[in-house]
């Protein structure tokens, strides 16, 4: 069964892939990567 359902805290991410391995379900989530300031150095970063 294919269904969509939101799961709190993995706003944005997109889900790559699910498996069940024993009792236990795994979620293999991916972001998209942005432009960012290094905190310690100011340096722009990918």
């Amino acid at each position: 069964m294919h269904f969509t359902m939101n799961v709190p805290g993995l706003e944005g991410f997109n889900v790559m892939k699910t498996e069940t391995i024993g009792s236990t379900y795994y979620i293999h989530v991916e972001k998209e990567r942005k432009a960012h300031r290094c905190p310690a150095c100011g340096a722009h970063d990918s």
